[in-house]
């Protein structure tokens, strides 16, 4: 496999991995456990004998959309894709830039969505926050009728990735790369992303772009979706990009400050 780091200047700098189809090294980061909750729906669709479901982008508390109700929503999903079900699972990717909240999903609403979709029910959902743990919860709604088949909530431990998606802080309020003399971070650990099974078998390729807050110790502190992929890609990212270590920014007297740089991940 080969790679390659390249820079560009924007509006700020853009950090490149460059990645070509084959397998990579596995990563350290853990995934969060979603298995008892996918196992807990799929018992509640076979049982109300849906033939085709899609899931939506889950919210935060507030019912606001967020990268970590992006990230579990797609983690339930691809969970399913990966096995064999008695039920057909929409790919996410199909979604391109349909932004769905639960508040747009009124019984017409719904209804033609289902239609447009294909599916028989829409699965919506809200991970809440807490010092102990993530309360994730799912809902499966029949597009027909809006009706309610079944509500599942599991509680998640905390883990490195789902951690690493908050919301990032306002730019305002942090150095900028090449504004009075900030430098900008580079990369010196850097695993290189892995190619899912389901999208090595597609030949997709393209590119996952987040944003990365990059720490004044040279971490990866929090990770936001700038631009995703399907086939379970924008989660490999995400886990690789996790890792990885910098040589962090740092002011013209040399102090380290922390920087938001998109970081682009390019499978070949």
């Amino acid at each position: 496999m080969r790679y390659a780091l390249r820079l560009a200047i924007a509006e700020c700098v853009l950090l490149a991995l460059i990645i070509c189809l084959g397998p990579g090294p596995i990563l350290a980061a853990r995934k969060p456990d979603l298995a008892a909750l996918n196992q807990k729906l799929a018992d509640d669709i076979v049982k109300a004998k849906l033939r085709s479901v899609i899931v939506v982008d889950f919210q935060d508390a507030q019912g606001k959309p967020s990268t970590l109700g992006w990230y579990v929503a797609d983690e339930l999903s691809e969970n399913w894709l990966a096995e064999k079900q008695k039920f057909r699972v929409l790919d996410r990717s199909e979604l391109k830039d349909t932004k769905v909240e639960p508040t747009d999903l009124g019984a017409e609403m719904l209804k033609r969505l289902g239609s447009v979709w294909g599916v028989d029910a829409i699965i919506t959902g809200a991970v809440e926050t807490s010092p102990e743990n993530y309360i994730v919860s799912a809902t499966v709604r029949r597009a027909a009728d809006n009706t309610t088949i079944a509500s599942e909530s599991i509680a998640a431990p905390h883990s490195r990735i789902l951690d690493l998606l908050k919301q990032l802080p306002d730019p305002t309020s942090l150095s900028r790369a090449g504004v009075n003399g900030v430098s900008i971070p580079m990369c010196i650990t850097c695993p290189v992303a892995v190619y899912s099974d389901r999208a090595r078998e597609a030949n997709v390729r393209g590119t996952v772009v987040l944003d990365v807050l990059v720490s004044a110790d040279g971490r990866t502190e929090i990770i936001a979706i700038r631009k995703g992929l399907g086939f379970g890609l924008t989660q490999k990212a995400i886990e690789a990009v996790s890792e990885w270590r910098f040589k962090p920014a740092a002011t013209k007297e040399g102090e380290p400050v922390p920087l938001i740089v998109p970081v682009e991940v390019t499978w070949h």
